[in-house]
C-alpha cells in the first residue's frame, strides 16, 4: 500500500505512471546518446586517425548527412507508427540506436563512419517519434502537460550528463562510453519491449487512469478530436517550427560574440548552457500549471515573453547579459515547447496520433536546419541583431495566428 501510495504521489508530480516512467528512462538515453555521439564523433574520428583534424569538410559532412537523414525519416516515421503499432516500431528504433553506439568504435573509414551515422540518423527519427507517441498514448489525460514537461526535462537532463561521457572518455576511452550507452540501450529496450502494452485501436489510451472512463469515439463524437493532420496540428506544428529557429539562430553567430565580449570560448559555452539550468528549474511548476489553466493562452504568452530574452541576445553587450537572456529563455521554453506537445495529445486519436507527432519532431529538424541559415545571412547582410529582430517578431506573429486559430 506504502508503495502503491508513493507510485500515486510520483505520478501527480511527474504525470508519469509506471509505464510512463520506462518511456521517460528511454528519452533520456535517446537524448543522451544523440547529444553525446555529436561531440565525441568528431574527437574519436581524428583521435583514431579516421579523419585528420584539419579536414573539416569531411567532420561536417558527418553532422549534415545526420540532419539530412533525420528529416527524411521523421514523417515515413510516423505513418508507420500509426500503420504497424508502437512497441515493435519502438524496439526497432532503439535496437538500431545501441547497434550505432556498438558499431562506432569497429568503424575503420570515413564511410564506414557515414553508415553508421545513417543507421543512427534513422533509428533517432524512429525512436523519436515512437516514444512521444506511446508516452501520449499511456498516461492520464488530465496529467498530460506534467507528462509532457516531464518527458521534456528528462532529454534536457539527458543532455546534462555528456558531461560524464567526456569524463569517461578522458579516463578510459571513447570504446568505454560507446559500449556503455550501447548496453544501457539495450536495458531499456528490454523493459519497453516486455513491460510495455501496444496500444489498443478505438478505445481508450492504455494506463489513462481518469482518461479510461471516456472512449475515443465518445470523444471524437464530441468534436473534439481528430482522425487526420488538420489545421490545428498544423498550427502547432508551424508555430514550434518558427520556436525553434529563433533558438537555431545564434548557433552560427559563436565567433561574433566571442569577439563581441573578449571572453573565452569556455566561458561563451558556460552563457550558452545556462539555457539547460533555466528548464531545468522551471520545467515541473510550468508543467503542472498548464493542467490547470488553458493551455492556449499559456502557450501564448510564453511566446511573446519568449521574444524579448531573443532580443536581449541580439543586443548583449556582456556575457552576463548573454547569460540572463539564455536563462530567460530556457525557463520560458518550458511553456511553449511541451505544452505544444500535450496539445497535440488532446487533439488526436491513436490512429493518427504517430503522424502527427512526426510532424511536430520534423518542426523541431526543420527550425534547427533553416535557423542556422538566416542567422548567418542576415548578420552579414543587416548586423549582428537583425537575425533576432526577424525571428522575434515572427515569433508575434506566429501567436497570433495560433491565438485566433486553435481553438482551446
Amino acid at each position: 500500500m506504502r508503495a502503491r501510495g508513493l507510485g500515486s504521489a510520483l505520478e501527480n508530480v511527474t504525470g508519469l505512471n509506471k509505464l510512463g516512467a520506462i518511456l521517460g528512462l528511454a528519452a533520456f538515453l535517446l537524448a543522451a546518446t544523440s547529444h553525446t555521439f555529436g561531440l565525441l564523433l568528431p574527437i574519436h574520428a581524428t583521435s583514431t586517425n579516421v579523419l585528420d583534424p584539419e579536414d573539416t569538410a569531411s567532420l561536417g559532412m558527418l553532422f549534415t548527412t545526420y540532419s539530412i537523414v533525420l528529416v527524411i525519416f521523421t514523417l515515413p516515421s510516423g505513418v508507420l507508427v500509426d500503420r504497424v503499432g508502437r512497441k515493435p516500431l519502438a524496439v526497432l528504433g532503439l535496437g538500431g540506436l545501441a547497434a550505432s553506439s556498438f558499431l562506432y568504435p569497429m568503424a575503420a573509414s570515413f564511410s564506414q563512419l557515414i553508415a553508421v551515422r545513417v543507421l543512427e540518423a534513422a533509428a533517432t527519427a524512429l525512436a523519436g517519434v515512437v516514444l512521444v507517441t506511446m508516452l501520449t498514448d499511456v498516461v492520464d489525460p488530465s496529467h498530460r502537460g506534467r507528462a509532457m514537461g516531464t518527458y521534456n526535462l528528462l532529454s534536457t537532463l539527458g543532455v546534462v550528463v555528456t558531461v560524464v561521457a567526456g569524463i569517461v572518455r578522458d579516463l578510459y576511452g571513447a570504446g568505454a562510453v560507446f559500449y556503455g550507452l550501447a548496453a544501457w540501450v539495450v536495458l531499456s529496450t528490454l523493459l519497453v519491449a516486455v513491460l510495455v502494452p501496444e496500444a489498443r485501436r478505438g478505445g481508450s489510451d492504455i494506463g489513462s487512469g481518469r482518461g479510461e472512463r471516456t472512449s475515443t469515439d465518445e470523444i471524437q463524437a464530441k468534436g473534439t478530436k481528430t482522425r487526420s493532420l488538420g489545421l490545428p496540428v498544423i498550427v502547432i506544428c508551424a508555430t514550434y517550427f518558427l520556436v525553434q529557429m529563433g533558438n537555431a539562430v545564434i548557433y552560427p553567430l559563436t565567433s561574433s560574440f566571442l569577439m563581441r565580449f573578449g571572453v573565452g570560448a569556455g566561458l561563451l559555452f558556460l552563457g550558452f548552457s545556462v539555457f539547460s539550468l533555466g528548464t531545468l528549474l522551471l520545467q515541473m511548476p510550468m508543467s503542472y500549471l498548464s493542467d490547470r489553466m488553458k493551455k492556449k493562452n499559456l502557450v501564448v504568452a510564453a511566446i511573446l515573453v519568449y521574444s524579448v530574452p531573443t532580443l536581449m541576445i541580439g543586443s548583449a553587450d556582456s556575457i552576463s547579459g548573454f547569460g540572463a537572456a539564455r536563462f530567460l529563455q530556457g525557463a520560458l521554453s518550458t511553456g511553449i515547447g511541451p505544452i505544444l506537445l500535450a496539445m497535440l495529445g488532446d487533439l488526436t486519436i491513436k490512429e493518427s496520433r504517430g503522424r502527427a507527432m512526426s510532424l511536430y519532431r520534423l518542426s523541431f529538424n526543420l527550425g534547427w536546419m533553416v535557423g542556422p541559415l538566416i542567422g548567418g545571412f542576415l548578420a552579414e547582410s543587416y548586423g549582428l541583431l537583425m537575425p533576432f529582430i526577424v525571428c522575434s517578431s515572427m515569433m508575434w506573429v506566429g501567436a497570433v495566428v495560433f491565438y485566433a486559430l486553435i481553438r482551446s
